[in-house]
């Protein structure tokens, strides 16, 4: 948690790099503890895809997103914080793919 907590710190002082390195060790250390459905695997999942999404690279940060989103309404019981977040981070994502193929 400490970790998923200080990449999403650094992500938003505008240090990107650096939080998604950091990130990506989180979600290595979620996936070798807890099941990947795991809510706590899917939030530091989400939070690696918001970082990647803020880079632009949407190819990488969409998996993670839906996956987490996904994983987060099959582990939720019922409508709250965790399930905003990821449905808000889902929505980015589709924002900026929509913003990106009607660039192109």
């Amino acid at each position: 948690t400490a970790l998923t907590v200080q990449g999403l710190i650094l992500n938003k002082l505008g240090r990107p790099s650096e939080a998604e390195a950091i990130l990506r060790e989180a979600v290595k250390l979620r996936m070798e503890n807890l099941p990947e459905s795991h809510f706590m695997t899917a939030l530091t999942k989400g939070a690696l895809g918001e970082v990647l999404l803020d880079e632009k690279k949407l190819d990488e940060a969409a998996p993670l997103i839906r996956s987490s989103y996904a994983s987060l309404v099959a582990s939720q019981k019922t409508e709250n914080e965790r399930l905003r977040l990821g449905k808000a981070r889902l929505d980015r994502l589709e924002s900026a793919i929509s913003q990106n193929s009607t660039s192109h």
